[in-house]
C-alpha cells in the first residue's frame, strides 16, 4: 500500500514594513507640517476724505465716552483710532484733502511767508514730519509727538513738558491739526494755556483746524475762536480758510488769562460740537 505524502505546512508571508503593527505610542505619533503664520492685518484703506470724517466721529464718540466716565469704551474707540494709523494718519489725511497740494499745511509755507527773515525757534507739537522747516536756515526746530515717526521727531508729551525758564522759551509754537483732537473743551483750553508759558513775549502761535471746527460748529465761530485766544492772551495777525483745512497766526499779547465758557454761538441740525473752554 503506498504512503500518502504529507502536505508541508505553508511558509509565512512576511509582512511589509507598513503593515507591521506598532505600538499605542507611535500610532498615536504623527508628523506635522509646520504652518506658516499669518501676517498681521492691514490697516483698512480709506479714501482721504473717509479717513478724516471716522476720526471726526470717533473723536466726538471718544469725547463723549470721557464725559460720561466710561473709561471702557474709551479704552475701545483708541484702539479703533489707533488701527486707522492714530493722530498721524489723520494729520497727513486732513493735510492731503485741504492744502497740502498747493504748498500750505505740513510744508509750513503759509507760516513761513508771514514771518521775518530773523533767526527765530520753533516747537512743533504734534509733528507729523521731522523736516517741515529743514529748508528755512533762519528757523531752528524742536519736533515732538507722542508717537514719533520720524527720527529727527522727539517722543514727547507737551502737557508734561517742563516750563521753560524766560531765555529758553520758542518764538513760535505750532498746533497742526492737535487742538480739535484733544478729546475736551477744558483739555483743548488747557493747552491753549500751556502754549503761552512756553513762548516768548511778543512769540507767534500757529493753529491749523479742520474748516468745521469754526465754521460748522453749535459753540465756536471764526470770531469766536479769536476771542477765545485772546482771553488766553493771544491777539489774531493773520488768517486763511483753504478748502477743508483754517489756518490762523497769533501773537502773544499783554495781560492774563481769562476765563471764557461754552455757549450756543450757531444752533441748528448738522452742526458738531467743537469748542474750547478756558479756566479763569
Amino acid at each position: 500500500m503506498a504512503r500518502r505524502k504529507s502536505k508541508k505546512p505553508p511558509l509565512p508571508i512576511p509582512l511589509r514594513p507598513s503593515a507591521v503593527p506598532t505600538s499605542n505610542a507611535s500610532l498615536a505619533t504623527t508628523t506635522t507640517t509646520p504652518t506658516t503664520p499669518h501676517p498681521p492685518p492691514k490697516r483698512p484703506k480709506l479714501s482721504t476724505q473717509k479717513l478724516i470724517s471716522t476720526y471726526h466721529t470717533l473723536n466726538k464718540r471718544l469725547s463723549h465716552a470721557l464725559t460720561t466716565n466710561n473709561m471702557a469704551l474709551a479704552t475701545l474707540i483708541r484702539t479703533e483710532m489707533s488701527a486707522l494709523g492714530g493722530l498721524n494718519a489723520y494729520q497727513r489725511a486732513s493735510l492731503k484733502g485741504g492744502s497740502e497740494r498747493q504748498g500750505l499745511g505740513a510744508s509750513g509755507t503759509w507760516l513761513v511767508s508771514h514771518l521775518p527773515r530773523t533767526p527765530m525757534t520753533l516747537l512743533d507739537i504734534g509733528a507729523v514730519s521731522g523736516t517741515t522747516y529743514a529748508k528755512y536756515s533762519f528757523i531752528t526746530p524742536t519736533y515732538i509727538d507722542l508717537h514719533p515717526q520720524h527720527p529727527n521727531i522727539l517722543q514727547q508729551d507737551f502737557m508734561a513738558r517742563p516750563i521753560p525758564p524766560p531765555e529758553s522759551r520758542f518764538d513760535i509754537l505750532c498746533l497742526s491739526l492737535v487742538l480739535n483732537f484733544v478729546p475736551s473743551p477744558r483739555d483743548r483750553g488747557a493747552l491753549l494755556v500751556r502754549t503761552r508759558e512756553h513762548t516768548t513775549e511778543n512769540g507767534l502761535l500757529y493753529i491749523v483746524l479742520p474748516s468745521p471746527c469754526v465754521l460748522n460748529s453749535r459753540y465756536m465761530t471764526h470770531e469766536r475762536f479769536i476771542e477765545v485766544l485772546r482771553c488766553v492772551g493771544f491777539g489774531i495777525v493773520e488768517f486763511k480758510f483753504a478748502k477743508r483745512v483754517a489756518f490762523y497766526l497769533f501773537r502773544r499779547c499783554g495781560g492774563g488769562v481769562k476765563g471764557i465758557g461754552k455757549i450756543e454761538c450757531a444752533p441748528g441740525k448738522g452742526r458738531n460740537n467743537f469748542c474750547v473752554v478756558v479756566d479763569g
